[in-house]
């Protein structure tokens, strides 16, 4: 499982990353502050581009995130 500010950062902005393989969950917990910072305001841009109407989140098998 994934620890560290970074880790708790993203889950915290809804970043459903205890999904992940441990390894990529690592990575995650690793991230610079700036990294973490990005990834929040990216999904954030996503999140309010998408209209009234848009699909749960979902994860395919490579780990990649749909919004």
């Amino acid at each position: 499982m994934a620890t560290g500010n970074s880790a708790q950062r993203l889950r915290d902005a809804g970043w459903p990353i205890d999904k992940l393989p441990e390894a990529q969950q690592q990575v995650l917990a690793e991230l610079s502050a700036q990294e973490v910072d990005t990834m929040i305001h990216v999904r954030e841009r996503l999140t309010g581009a998408g209209g009234d109407v848009q699909a749960y989140r979902a994860a395919d098998s490579n780990g990649i995130f749909y919004y």
